[in-house]
């Protein structure tokens, strides 16, 4: 697989959670240990999950006023707060932003940042 470059500043956070996803298949093909533990997985058990499958909420079907798709398309950006469920199923409280970009060989990855604030 093609290597994907990201700024230091979101490679290197261990404060919040980070996985990438392939807009197109919607599976997950990474996440940093922060966010494995946020959502109580083991590490690297989202990797090939499709983001229906996994604890994050279908970004279709959640509008509530913001159209998630849409910003993104349009600013290539989205951020709000959002409930999720952990992988024991308790609900958490996170500050989610998702950010796309192209990358040449993979299309449209969507980059989510999830802080905790449960």
């Amino acid at each position: 697989m093609d290597k994907i470059i990201l700024p230091e500043h979101i490679v290197y956070n261990d404060l919040d959670g980070i996985c990438l996803i392939n807009e197109e298949t919607g599976n997950i093909f990474y996440t940093n240990e922060r966010l494995d533990e946020i959502f109580g997985y083991n590490p690297g058990e989202l990797k090939g999950m499709n983001k229906q499958l996994a604890p994050f909420p279908s970004f279709s079907k959640r509008m509530q006023g913001n159209d998630i798709a849409f910003d993104i398309a349009m600013h290539g950006m989205w951020s709000g707060e959002v409930f999720y469920l952990n992988k024991n199923g308790d609900q958490l409280r996170c500050k989610t932003c998702i950010y796309a970009f192209e990358q040449p060989k993979l299309g449209t990855i969507w980059v989510l940042i999830h802080t905790d604030l449960t």
